[in-house]
C-alpha cells in the first residue's frame, strides 16, 4: 500500500493520506495516532482537500473509480458520493465560501455541486481536457464579491469563468504560449498562482483586477525543475556590448525541447524563448542577439530589450528543407560595436541535414532593433547565398574570425572552406576516417581544429591545407 495523495488542514493538526488501494486515513499530528480510516473507494485516491473552514471538519476525496466523496470527520462517515463522471477526475476545488464544489475531468466537462443539497447544479462543456482547477475570490470597488474559476489544460492557456454570472463565458488568458498545464497551486496570501507545466517548468503569476474590473495575469518569475538533455549553450555577454544597459551576462541554452531557455546566473531568473515548433538543435549569440536553428527547418532571431530585459522575436528565416543543425553569427570587429559597416551587412550562416549551407543578411533587422525603430517580427525566405557542397549531413558550420571564410564539417568525413562572400570553395581538408562533428577557427593563427567520430582531433594549416597535428586518446567519438 502506497500513498497517492496527502493533505494537511489549515490548523496543522490533521493529516489526510490517500492510498493506491483506495483507503483514506486521517491522523492527529499532535497525538500521533490515526483518527479515521475510510475504505469505501474502489480505486486509488487522486486528490484530497479539507474544507476551508476548519470548524466544519469535512474532507473531500477524488478517486480513480470516477467518484468524489465528502466525509464528515465528526460522524466518521461518508456523507455523499458524487458520481456521473465519464472519465478520470483531473481536479476539484471549493468555492462560494465552501458551499459549492467544482470539478474538472477528462470527459471535457466542468461540474458544479451544491454541498448543502448534495446535488449537481450545473455542467459546462469545455473544448479541451482540463488538468488543473482553482478558484479566486475578489471584492470589487462597489463592494460586490465575485468568484472566478481558473482552469488549465492541454493548450497551455489559462481560462477563467465568472461563477457569479450564470451567463458568463469562458475567457482565455494567453499569458504565455506553453505546454500542457498540469497543476495550478493558489498562493492566496501572496496573490500568486504557481503554474506547473508538462515540461516541468514552474511559472509564478501575479494576478489582480485592473481599473475595468477585469482579471489580469503577469509573470512574476519562472523556474525549470528539469532541463533534460542540454544540446547547446552560449553566454550572452552583455557587459561587452557598449550599447546595452544590461550589466550581467545571461546563459542561453537549448535542451531536448522546442523552447530556448535564458538564465540570469545572478538572480536565477529564467526566461523561455518560444516560437520554434520542434527541438532546437543549435544556438549562437552576439551581444544581446540570439540566433537558433531547429528541427522545424527554420532559424529564429531574438533580441534582449535592455529596457525590460525581455527577449523579443525579431525574425524567422525559412528556406531549409531539413533540420537546421548549426548556426553561427559572422564576427564583426569594427570598433567593438555591433553597428556594422554600411557597405557590408551583418550575416548569419546556417547548415542543415538537407546538405545545404545558407548565408542570411540580418543587418536591417538588428539595426532596427538597436535603434528602437522596429521590433516587428519578420519572415525572411530568401538567403543571400546557398550552396550544397556535401554528400551527407552537415554537422557544423563556422565563420572565420576575420569574416572572410566559412568552414563546414560533414558526415562525409570532409571539411570544406569557402569564400564567405560567394560561398565558392577555397579548400578541402581530407584526413578524418569518420564524420566530422565540430570545427573551430583559431583567433590568432591561420589554423582550424576539428573533432571527428574517428576519435581524433586534428589541427589544420589553412595556408596549404595540411594537417599539422593529430591528437589521439579518446575512447569514443
Amino acid at each position: 500500500m502506497y500513498a497517492s495523495a496527502i493533505k494537511i488542514d489549515k490548523t496543522g493538526v490533521l493529516l489526510a493520506i490517500g492510498t493506491t488501494t483506495g483507503i483514506v486515513q486521517v491522523y492527529d499530528l499532535r497525538k500521533g495516532h490515526i483518527t479515521h480510516n475510510f475504505t469505501n473507494n474502489r480505486g486509488p485516491i487522486q486528490s484530497l482537500q479539507f474544507h476551508p473552514n476548519p470548524q466544519k471538519l469535512l474532507l473531500i476525496s477524488s478517486s480513480e473509480d470516477l467518484t468524489i466523496k465528502l466525509y464528515d470527520l465528526v460522524a466518521s462517515s461518508c456523507l455523499t458520493t458524487f458520481q456521473g463522471f465519464d472519465a478520470t477526475i483531473s481536479g476539484f476545488a471549493l468555492t462560494n465560501k465552501g458551499m459549492s464544489l467544482i470539478s474538472s475531468s477528462y470527459d471535457r466537462f466542468i461540474r458544479l455541486f451544491d454541498l448543502k443539497s448534495m446535488k449537481k447544479i450545473a455542467q459546462l462543456p469545455t473544448d479541451e481536457e482540463m488538468h488543473a482547477i482553482e478558484t479566486l475570490t475578489f471584492k470589487k470597488r462597489d463592494g460586490n464579491v465575485i468568484s472566478l474559476l481558473v482552469v488549465g489544460g492541454d493548450s497551455g492557456v489559462l481560462k477563467t469563468l465568472d461563477l457569479s454570472d450564470s451567463a458568463a463565458a469562458m475567457i482565455e488568458h494567453p499569458y504565455i504560449p506553453s505546454q500542457t498545464i498540469r497543476n495550478i497551486i493558489h498562493l492566496q496570501k501572496e496573490k500568486r498562482l504557481l503554474i506547473v507545466n508538462q515540461d516541468q517548468n514552474l511559472i509564478l503569476l501575479k494576478y489582480g483586477l485592473n481599473a475595468d474590473g477585469k482579471l489580469t495575469f503577469e509573470i512574476d518569475s519562472q523556474m525549470s525543475a528539469f532541463n533534460d538533455e542540454v544540446i547547446d549553450a552560449k553566454f550572452i555577454k552583455m557587459r561587452n556590448y557598449k550599447h546595452s544597459q544590461l550589466k550581467t551576462d545571461h546563459v542561453v541554452f537549448a535542451t531536448n525541447n522546442e523552447n530556448i531557455r535564458v538564465l540570469n546566473p545572478l538572480t536565477r531568473e529564467l526566461q523561455f524563448l518560444i516560437g520554434h515548433k520542434d527541438i532546437v538543435m543549435s544556438i549562437d549569440t552576439y551581444g544581446p542577439f540570439v540566433v537558433s536553428g531547429s528541427k522545424d527547418n527554420t532559424l529564429r532571431l531574438w533580441y534582449c530589450d535592455p529596457s525590460n530585459k525581455k527577449y523579443l522575436p525579431l525574425g524567422t528565416f525559412e528556406g531549409h528543407t531539413g533540420s537546421v543543425g548549426s548556426v553561427f553569427f559572422a564576427p564583426n570587429k569594427l570598433g567593438g560595436s555591433v553597428f556594422f559597416a554600411p557597405n557590408k551587412g551583418h550575416r548569419v550562416v546556417s547548415a542543415s541535414v538537407d546538405k545545404s549551407i545558407k548565408i542570411w543578411d540580418v543587418q536591417k533587422i538588428i539595426n532596427s532593433a538597436i535603434r528602437n525603430e522596429s521590433f516587428e517580427h519578420r519572415v525572411i525566405s530568401q538567403a543571400l547565398r546557398t550552396t550544397i557542397p556535401h554528400d551527407k549531413d552537415i554537422n557544423c558550420v563556422r565563420f572565420s574570425p576575420n569574416d572572410k571564410l566559412v568552414a563546414s564539417a560533414s558526415q562525409d568525413r570532409l571539411i570544406k572552406i569557402f569564400d564567405s562572400e560567394t560561398l565558392k570553395p577555397v579548400m578541402i581538408l581530407r584526413g578524418h576516417k569518420r564524420g566530422v562533428w565540430d570545427i573551430s577557427f583559431s583567433k590568432y593563427e591561420k589554423l582550424l581544429a576539428s573533432a571527428s567520430g574517428d576519435r581524433t582531433l586534428k589541427i589544420w594549416n589553412l595556408g596549404d591545407g595540411s594537417c599539422t597535428h593529430t591528437f589521439e586518446g579518446h575512447e569514443n567519438a
